[in-house]
């Protein structure tokens, strides 16, 4: 149960969370309006959705890299989800004693799409990191007569890993204390991922 100071400084920086996020979006809609030959909103509503299937459907990616595309499409169907997961911890984080859904079937549900969207996350951004970092196939190469600013190759290294580090802290820290909770109520049907990880977890005391 978290105190009353930690409660505020969690809703203070859920609220900082907010605030830079909608600076960000702000910032690239800035930037699009900066374009030439600024569209209507209908099209731009069009254009938002077409976007939003290719994103969900990774459909450019599939007909050049498949293999990459299916971890990249792991990643994205499990951070979509992810939005609603973090409304539910939210919740639950500040409302003593609520539970996201309820008990029935669809809290069920739920918490098999966590389960299993977590660890296909991780899965994914695991192989991708690989890739990156260790396998660094020539695709990822800018040709030699492409000109880059000195820092343009150390830079998107450093993004990519600040990226997969964040998703693996967000993504894993979470799982991880599904299974601590698992552990503590005694099983969940509903995330067996978790609970296969709960087992480590087993003979523990809550304080623990």
């Amino acid at each position: 149960m978290l105190s009353p100071w930690e409660r505020v400084l969690f809703l203070v920086l859920a609220l900082l969370s907010a605030l830079g996020t909608g600076r960000g979006l702000w910032y690239v809609w800035g930037t699009i309006r900066r374009g030439a030959g600024h569209e209507p909103v209908r099209l731009t509503v069009r254009g938002l959705t077409h976007a939003l299937l290719q994103v969900v459907t990774q459909r450019p990616t599939f007909r050049t890299r498949r293999k990459v595309a299916l971890f990249h499409l792991l990643v994205v169907w499990g951070f979509l989800y992810y939005g609603l997961v973090n409304v539910g911890d939210f919740l639950e984080g500040f409302i003593p004693g609520f539970r996201f859904l309820g008990h029935g079937w669809l809290a069920g549900v739920y918490r098999l799409g966590a389960d299993v969207l977590s660890v296909a996350v991780l899965v994914g951004v695991g192989y991708l990191a690989y890739r990156r970092f260790v396998l660094r196939p020539q695709g990822l190469q800018f040709h030699g007569r492409v000109l880059l600013h000195p820092g343009v190759i150390r830079g998107i290294a450093r993004d990519s890993a600040i990226v997969f580090g964040f998703i693996t802290l967000h993504v894993g820290a979470r799982f991880l204390g599904q299974s601590f909770r698992v552990a503590a109520e005694g099983g969940d049907a509903w995330q067996p991922f978790a609970g296969l990880v709960a087992l480590l977890w087993q003979g523990w005391s809550p304080q623990a």
